[in-house]
C-alpha cells in the first residue's frame, strides 16, 4: 500500500465543511468561516474555500468486465448508490474507445471546475486537479477511494480477485507507462475480451487509477472471468 493509504479509516479527515454537511480540505483557508455556496453546485454543498463538495466511491462488489461501455457501468454505481440509500446521480471512471480523456469526461472531473471530492464517510480524497493525473501525473490523493457507497471499507475476498491481489482490483481502462498515464485495455470496450486497464483503491500514486498490470477479462489459466470493482464519481443530474 502507497505510504498514507488507509485501509482501517486512520486516515485523519478533513476539517468540517459548511453548514450543508460535507467535509473537505480547507488548506489555505483564511476566512475564519464557511463561504457562500455558488449556484454552479449542483450538489449544494460546499466546503470552506468554497468548492463545490462531491461523493466519490468504489463498488462494494466486483464485476465482471461485461457492463458494455460507461453506461453500463454507471447503472453498477448507481445501484451500489441505491442500495446504502446514498444521494446524488453517479458515473464510473472508465475510460472507453481508446480515449485517455473520456474517464474523466464522463465523469465530469475537469481542472477548470476545482471541486473536492470526498468519500461518503467524509474523509476528504483531493480536488479535481488531483483527481486528473492524465494533466498532472505528480498529482496525489489525500486518501485513497478505499470506501464503499456505504462509507464502509469494501471485502478484500469478493468475487475472482484479479491478479490474485485480495480484490483490491478496479476497472478503468488505464495504466502507468514511464511514469505517465494512457489508456490499454478496456475488455473489448467492456464486452468481456481480451484485457483490461486496472487501478488499485488503496493506492494514493497513479497506481489508484492506472497500476501498471492489465487484468485479463478472462483468466488463461483457471478459464474463470476475471472481476475487479468500479470507482463512482458524483455527476449533474
Amino acid at each position: 500500500m502507497t505510504s498514507g493509504a488507509s485501509s482501517d479509516g486512520g486516515s485523519t479527515a478533513e476539517p468540517e465543511a459548511s453548514s450543508t454537511g460535507a467535509e473537505a480540505d480547507t488548506t489555505g483557508d483564511t476566512t475564519g468561516g464557511p463561504v457562500e455556496c455558488p449556484a454552479t453546485c449542483f450538489t449544494g454543498r460546499c466546503d470552506d474555500v468554497g468548492r463545490c463538495v462531491r461523493t466519490v466511491f468504489v463498488t462494494s462488489d466486483t464485476y465482471l468486465p461485461d457492463f458494455n461501455n460507461s453506461s453500463g457501468a454507471d447503472v453498477i454505481c448507481n445501484a451500489e448508490a441505491s442500495g446504502a440509500e446514498l444521494d446524488g446521480r453517479f458515473a464510473a471512471l472508465v475510460a472507453t474507445n481508446g480515449n485517455l480523456a473520456s474517464a474523466f469526461q464522463h465523469a465530469a472531473i475537469s481542472v477548470d471546475a476545482p471541486d473536492a471530492f470526498t468519500l461518503p464517510s467524509q474523509e476528504f480524497v483531493g480536488t479535481s486537479a488531483d483527481l486528473r493525473p492524465d494533466v498532472d501525473s505528480g498529482a496525489l490523493l489525500t486518501h485513497a477511494i478505499d470506501r464503499g457507497a456505504d462509507g464502509m471499507p469494501p471485502p478484500q475476498d469478493v468475487g475472482t480477485a484479479c491478479l490474485n491481489d485480495s480484490g483490491l482490483r478496479v476497472w478503468t481502462g488505464l495504466r502507468i507507462a514511464q511514469s505517465m498515464l494512457e489508456t490499454t485495455g478496456q475488455c473489448g470496450d467492456w464486452n468481456g475480451l481480451g484485457n483490461g486497464g486496472t487501478g488499485r483503491f488503496d493506492e494514493l500514486d497513479l497506481a489508484w487509477i492506472g497500476s501498471a498490470a492489465n487484468c485479463p477479462c478472462v483468466d488463461a489459466v483457471s478459464s474463470q472471468p476475471a472481476t475487479a470493482r468500479l470507482y463512482c464519481v458524483e455527476v449533474p443530474q
